[in-house]
């Protein structure tokens, strides 16, 4: 009952991983025979996967494809009989899997060796008899690997049954054997004392009551002598059994093993896309309040530089005609930065420039100055086309932060951007930019970077 139960569980397991394949197709048989050997091939539509096993009286090899069917009904196909006497096939399902069945019976004892070649399956037979040798082929996973144990566990669970239920049919029919003979050693032992009393002056008919019984007992003797052998023979077919189902048990555990490590593979997959998601939302997320402080910061400078540039206007004069110009403007010369965000608070420290650079955006050109922390900078026009700006307390970082800029290949009123470190009594940084012509620009100090927008044309 217990093996009745492993074989359910197993084939309820093995038909859920058939079920998604496609079948394989047998289209044809061929045998061929030789004076050296002989060569059985079974054409498939793609590789095989197969159990095999061997019975006797007479030998023959049973092949069974998982997910096969046959193209054609069941046959038997007859051979030249050299190596090969005839080749059946049988289709059957096993759950919700296909199998085909090819039984190819030998005319002697041959070693054979199987083999998949593509998509075919070759049963090479020797000429010579010698012990046979079987070869397999394994799939190259692991849950192909337990379907085929699986498979061959149960091909040789059902030989074992069918050799056990033989057994017992032998021993049944040898003990009705036995009771039968002893019935007549009975019996001739019961005419035998009849003749016996009928002729006790006889010396011959004693002798051959004598031997007549020493027949019955002889036979008797053989009938139990068959009677143990044929229980021994149910006992080993039992063993065989036995070790089947430990087989099974090995096959359904790798499965379930095997089902596991999936299952877990799925969960750690989704577990990774579900942090993924969460990550990039919360990116998202803050991209969407960067931005929303950018347009805040971009509103409140244009407001002020608005304002600035009114003033500037009106406040300063002998300026050349058609130029606009932005200036320095301090709240307080010594906590404040100039510019646009003349709130900025600057300290006395030492300053330090770590980039000159320029941009397209839209329609200005801008250049950009970084240090790091807020300066005092000054702005002025020398001339229709030249712009200087001065960066107080401050020396660049490296010589290489003092390379002039050649703009003059851009879409843009900026030619060249030309920084210079200047000591004297307080070391200061000033960078002069040339353009290509005169056109209106703005100046702002936004954290530690001093922005000057031009116009493009």
């Amino acid at each position: 009952m217990k093996l009745r139960v492993l074989l359910a569980g197993l084939a309820v397991l093995v038909s859920m991983r058939a079920t998604a394949e496609d079948r394989n197709v047998l289209s044809r048989i061929v045998v061929d025979e030789g004076d050296g050997g002989a060569v059985v091939r079974i054409e498939g539509s793609r590789a095989p996967s197969f159990t095999q096993f061997e019975l006797a009286a007479p030998r023959r090899v049973v092949i069974d494809l998982s997910g096969a069917v046959l193209a054609g009904p069941a046959a038997e196909i007859p051979a030249k009989g050299r190596q090969v006497r005839v080749v059946r096939t049988a289709a059957f399902q096993a759950g919700r899997i296909s199998v085909a069945r090819i039984t190819v019976e030998f005319t002697g004892d041959y070693p054979y060796a199987l083999k998949a070649e593509g998509t075919d399956l070759v049963l090479n037979i020797e000429g010579a008899g010698v012990a046979p040798a079987v070869a397999t082929v394994q799939d190259g996973t692991e849950a192909a690997k337990a379907k085929e144990e699986a498979n061959a566990a149960l091909a040789l669970a059902e030989s074992a049954k069918i050799d056990a239920a033989r057994a017992r049919e032998e021993a049944a029919r040898l003990a009705q054997e036995a009771a039968r003979m002893k019935a007549e050693a009975e019996a001739a032992r019961a005419r035998a004392e009849a003749e016996a009393r009928k002729a006790a002056a006889s010396d011959e008919a004693v002798a051959a009551a004598q031997a007549a019984r020493q027949k019955a007992e002889a036979a008797a003797e053989a009938a139990r002598k068959a009677m143990e052998e044929a229980q021994a023979r149910a006992e080993a077919a039992e063993a065989q059994v036995a070790k089947t189902q430990e087989k099974l048990q090995a096959a359904l555990a790798r499965l379930e093993a095997v089902e596991a490590e999936k299952e877990e593979a799925r969960r750690l997959a989704e577990a990774r896309a579900a942090r993924e998601a969460a990550a990039r939302r919360e990116a998202e997320r803050r991209l969407r309040e960067a931005e929303e402080r950018a347009r805040k910061a971009a509103e409140l400078a244009a407001r002020r530089s608005a304002a600035s540039h009114e003033t500037l206007r009106d406040a300063h004069e002998g300026l050349v005609p058609g130029v606009a110009y932005a200036y320095l403007q301090y709240q307080d010369p010594e906590d404040y930065a100039g510019g646009e965000t003349g709130s900025i608070r600057v300290s006395n420290a030492p300053k330090v420039m770590s980039l000159v650079g320029f941009q397209q955006q839209g329609s200005i050109s801008r250049v950009f100055i970084r240090t790091n922390e807020p300066v005092k900078y000054d702005v002025r026009p020398l001339g229709p086309d030249t712009i200087v700006i001065e960066l107080a307390n401050t020396r660049a970082r490296t010589r290489n932060d003092l390379n002039h800029l050649d703009t003059r290949f851009f879409d843009s009123p900026v030619a060249i951007i030309d920084p210079e470190e200047i000591e004297g009594a307080q070391r200061y940084v000033r960078i002069t930019i040339r353009l290509k012509q005169s056109v209106p620009y703005e100046v702002r100090q936004v954290d530690n970077e001093i922005q000057i927008d031009f116009q493009r044309p």
